[in-house]
């Protein structure tokens, strides 16, 4: 999530959720930028990871692991509501 966004969130929320798992920089997208080749190192080929993205992030998450070139099969996931809430991607074979 954006940095700017932290402070208007639900106090069961912010209360209880380390401020590191929060903040994702100013766009929300730091932890995915800065972490998308560590996955690559850890995981085997045709390995998946899938992460929970926050409101909005789908597109952006998958470009990043497009634009890896080491990940295949890039797909965002909805949740009950119809909310972007899962972006998974394989590691190249």
């Amino acid at each position: 999530m954006a940095k700017s966004d932290i402070k208007g969130l639900q106090s069961e929320i912010s209360m209880y959720e380390p401020y590191i798992a929060l903040d994702g920089g100013d766009d929300g997208l730091d932890f995915y930028r800065n972490n998308i080749l560590c996955f690559c190192r850890f995981l085997k080929p045709g390995g998946f990871v899938l992460l929970e993205i926050g409101e909005g992030q789908g597109d952006f998450v998958s470009r990043l692991f497009i634009d890896s070139n080491e990940f295949e099969w890039v797909k965002v996931f909805k949740d009950y509501s119809g909310q972007e809430r899962i972006v998974s991607a394989r590691k190249k074979i």
